[in-house]
Order: C-alpha cells, then sequence, then structure tokens
C-alpha cells in the first residue's frame, strides 16, 4: 500500500511539473516574434486577418515565397477568387501566377496545416527560417504543432493580427487543444502526413 502511495504522489507531482511547462509554453508561443522579414512563410487560415496580414508583409518585401494552407470552401476560401476577395496586388498577382504564393486547399485542421507545409519546404532549397502567420489564440498551437514537423534547425517565426475579443474567449479551449498538441506531436503519429495532402504526395495543386 506504502508503494502505490508513493507511486500515485510522483505520478500527481510529475503531472504537474509538466502541466507547468506546458502553460509556460503555451504563453511564449501566444506572442509573436520580433521580426517579419522572414523570406519564406506559410498561413493557417480561419480567420480572414490571417490573410490579409501575410499579404500587407508579402507587399512591405519582407515575404518572398508563401503557402497559404486550407484554401477551401470549410474556410469560405477558394484558389479561383481568392485574389479577387482579398484585393490581391499586382505584386502578389505575379507571384501567385509565377507559383511564389501557393494556394493549397487540402489541410482541414492544424495538424494538416503543419504536415503539408512542411512537405512544401522541402520543395522549397535550403530553408533555415520559416515565419507562420495565425491568430494569437491559434498560435500556440499551430506554432508546436508546425514547428514539431519541421527538419531540425529550421527555426520558427511567428506573426499574428492583433488580438480581438474571440481570441480572448478562446483562451481555455486553445489551452486544452494546445495541450493536446503538445502531447500528441511528440509521436510520430502525431506528425504523419495524411493520404490526401497533395503536397506530401508530389501532386501540383493550384
Amino acid at each position: 500500500m506504502e508503494i502505490l502511495r508513493r507511486t500515485i504522489a510522483a505520478l500527481i507531482v510529475t503531472g504537474l511539473l509538466l502541466l507547468g511547462v506546458i502553460a509556460g509554453e503555451f504563453r511564449i508561443r501566444q506572442q509573436p516574434t520580433p521580426t517579419t522579414s522572414v523570406p519564406v512563410a506559410v498561413v493557417f487560415t480561419g480567420q480572414y486577418d490571417r490573410i490579409e496580414l501575410a499579404l500587407r508583409l508579402f507587399d512591405l518585401g519582407g515575404i518572398e515565397r508563401m503557402l497559404i494552407s486550407g484554401v477551401n470552401p470549410k474556410a469560405g476560401l477558394f484558389p479561383d477568387t481568392i485574389a479577387d476577395q482579398f484585393r490581391f496586388s499586382d505584386a502578389a498577382r505575379a507571384a501567385l501566377a509565377a507559383g511564389r504564393i501557393r494556394l493549397s486547399p487540402d489541410a482541414a485542421d492544424t495538424f494538416q496545416n503543419a504536415a503539408e507545409t512542411a512537405c512544401w519546404l522541402r520543395g522549397q532549397g535550403d530553408v533555415t527560417d520559416v515565419l507562420l502567420v495565425t491568430s494569437p489564440s491559434h498560435m500556440p498551437r499551430a506554432s508546436i504543432t508546425l514547428q514539431r514537423a519541421l527538419p531540425p534547425g529550421v527555426r520558427l517565426h511567428r506573426a499574428t493580427p492583433p488580438e480581438t475579443p474571440d481570441d480572448r474567449l478562446k483562451q481555455q479551449e486553445e489551452f486544452v487543444k494546445f495541450a493536446a498538441a503538445w502531447v500528441a506531436t511528440l509521436f510520430p503519429a502525431g506528425r504523419r502526413a495524411a493520404p490526401h495532402l497533395q503536397l506530401c504526395n508530389g501532386g501540383a495543386g493550384p
């Protein structure tokens, strides 16, 4: 019985320590990184302000190549009309036509966003830095999932639009999802690419 009590106590202490580590990392990952001048960027779709911010950064010259992951009806986006929907600049339209802005319709969740981004990056040459653009509430979960999908040594930078009341309302829910992603992506199954992701299967895509 004493051994059982000690085992339970040790498990509780370990669980509390792990929860503290996860909570600390959640707070850190909520904050954008100082620089947004990263040549390679990815947008995880959801709220439209994520795409608007990425396009502003592109037009400022900080981004040269960009993947917009999750351009599909579930997100209210369509590859054929997104340029008009978001009023792409002439430079952004030219980059879209040249393939320097890539639209992918396949990813349906954050894990798939991360997996197909890692696949896309494998075709982009020697990439050392990647800028992730998403909303403040989504950033902790998106960044841990993407970082663990990236090759070792690739630095991940974070850019977010201004925080909204909706972001603040999602804090508790997102912490639970972040904790689940933090644990899941420790294992290969949590980083495996879904078979329908064209960028991971040699598909040209839009």
